[in-house]
């Protein structure tokens, strides 16, 4: 599924890093909330989110789903994982 405003779900993000922790396909990395930001979170607030501001962010049901979905793997809450953008999405 792609999400509408191409934006990344950053609690399904972090739930695919434990599923490949937990099936040892890949070793866990030193910083793994540095590596998101770094990797994911910081490119999406240069790049994906200013394109996005001036279209206009769009009503996505699906990903509001998936935001509020269930992620047994993660080890915290799923708001806690949140970026700035997914708040903003669900008006918290």
């Amino acid at each position: 599924m792609y999400p509408r405003n191409g934006l990344p779900v950053m609690p399904n993000m972090w739930h695919l890093y434990e599923m490949l922790v937990v099936a040892k396909t890949i070793d866990p990395h030193p910083d793994p909330a540095k590596l998101f930001n770094d990797a994911i979170v910081e490119p999406t607030k240069r790049f994906t989110l200013p394109a996005v501001e001036e279209l206009g962010l769009e009503p996505d049901p699906e990903i509001e789903k998936m935001l509020q979905g269930d992620y047994p793997l993660l080890p915290k809450p799923v708001a806690s994982y949140y970026a700035d953008w997914e708040r903003r999405l669900l008006k918290m």
